[in-house]
């Protein structure tokens, strides 16, 4: 029995998230559903922006100035801010 292939193109059948890089997946992703933030924002300004009831953003990509053109640092979802809200109900 063969191995399975991976890929790490984005509209493949499989990916490998090991060959995947963000540069892959930010050229496939509508650019309003991704925002740009420096390293010091605000996790409550984070969590504002991700559920806002407008339910644009999907995602922050932390970089050191907020630009595009920089090495991201980290990256947040929806995923993150309900995690988060969850800590703080709990707290």
């Amino acid at each position: 029995m063969s191995p399975a292939k991976t890929s790490c193109h984005p509209h493949s059948d499989l990916i490998s998230i090991k060959e995947t890089i963000a540069e892959d997946i930010l050229q496939h992703q509508d650019q309003k559903t991704c925002r740009f933030f420096n390293s010091n924002i605000d996790v409550f300004e984070f969590v504002d922006i991700i559920t806002s009831a407008e339910k644009t953003v999907q995602a922050v990509i932390v970089t050191q100035n907020g630009k595009v053109t920089e090495k991201p640092l980290g990256i947040a979802t929806m995923w993150d801010a309900g995690y988060i809200l969850s800590e703080l109900g709990s707290a």
